[in-house]
């Protein structure tokens, strides 16, 4: 007989670094939010006798309620750090290929620096107020995404 046991691993993941663009939301089914946004992520790595600046760049997606109240103030530039797990997406393409990628599932995003307004400054009145009226799309794990069950029709 089978063993019909399912397990689990640890998959958790943090990544820092700065929005390269302004966050895109987009609503499907009965309303269910998704939040997609990508994260530049710099680290130095040794070349020869010198050491060069890098980038690492990685797709993150914000689900449910709380991707309808990060949408306002996840900008281009914005320096966060997100946390959830890592995800593997697969679609077939129309040549018939199955193509795939890596992305973080955020659980929990963290802004740690407001972007430059165009004139060099920071808005920061103006980024602060949208934060506060946003704040509840921060804490409790939100109940509206469906993990888990695998059964899921969220089509992403």
């Amino acid at each position: 007989m089978a063993d019909n046991k399912l397990t689990t691993n640890t998959n958790q993941f943090v990544i820092s670094g700065n929005l390269t663009k302004d966050s895109e939301l987009k609503t499907v089914g009965n309303g269910f939010n998704i939040l997609n946004f990508s994260v530049a992520n710099n680290y130095i790595q040794k070349s020869g006798e010198s050491y060069e600046q890098k980038v690492n760049y990685l797709e993150c997606k914000v689900l449910g309620n709380r991707a309808g109240k990060l949408a306002n103030i996840l900008k281009k530039g914005t320096s966060v750090i997100c946390s959830g797990v890592i995800r593997q997406e697969r679609w077939q393409t129309q040549d018939g290929k199955t193509a795939s990628r890596i992305i973080l599932q955020c659980e929990d995003v963290e802004i740690t620096r407001w972007p430059q307004n165009g004139n060099g400054g920071n808005n920061i009145a103006q980024q602060q107020q949208n934060f506060a009226q946003n704040q509840a799309a921060q804490g409790d794990f939100p109940e509206d995404i469906p993990y888990g069950d695998g059964n899921s029709d969220i089509p992403f």
